[in-house]
């Protein structure tokens, strides 16, 4: 059952309805509910939704790989896995999609902790290539603290780079209260 989060639904819904390439923030105390607001928007949409773990990171792109070779069908009948991180965001910009296309790296501290070149990576890819594709490329991450220092702030490469910053915040009381359809106002509280 997915209950509220209208808000937060429909700012995804204006960036991915935008004709340029769109790269989104999306953060917030674990627990909030972010990986379900972006599942819950990437219903019916083409993409890829890889959730980091925290692995070594030669484990981690071939992973991140596999996944983008599920799509990337093209390059699956010559590779099974991308030699570089570099290489492997490239080819997000070869897919094709009819529609834009949602690529939701989930946990992304995991893995720019396992690499920290990986950031740098994907300025470099965004700024020429990414940004001119028809795609909406979602960084999602619950250590707060990492990516409002290691994502956003100005000394770092993507700064400036996102197109779209959503902070998720817990449920409001008038939200949460609609999971108890049958509890009276007294009980809710």
């Amino acid at each position: 059952m997915f209950i509220g989060r209208q808000q937060e639904l429909r700012f995804l819904e204006n960036k991915y309805k935008n004709a340029e390439g769109q790269l989104l923030v999306v953060y917030g105390r674990r627990r909030v509910g972010k990986t379900e607001i972006l599942r819950r928007f990437c219903d019916n949409k083409e993409g890829i939704f890889f959730t980091c773990t925290e692995i070594p990171d030669e484990q981690l792109l071939r992973s991140f790989s596999q996944r983008l070779l599920e799509k990337n069908q093209e390059a699956a009948k010559y590779i099974t896995s991308f030699g570089t991180w570099e290489q492997a965001l490239q080819s997000l910009g070869d897919i094709k999609t009819t529609t834009k296309l949602v690529i939701v790296i989930d946990e992304f501290p995991y893995m720019a902790r396992g690499n920290s070149a990986i950031p740098s990576i994907l300025q470099k890819v965004w700024d020429e290539t990414l940004k001119f594709k028809n795609i909406m490329l979602i960084l999602c991450g619950s250590a707060m603290s990492f990516m409002e220092k290691e994502v956003l702030s100005e000394k770092n490469p993507l700064y400036g780079r996102a197109t779209g910053i959503l902070k998720i915040q817990a449920m409001d009381f008038f939200d949460a209260a609609k999971f108890f359809p049958h509890y009276s106002i007294d009980e809710k509280i």
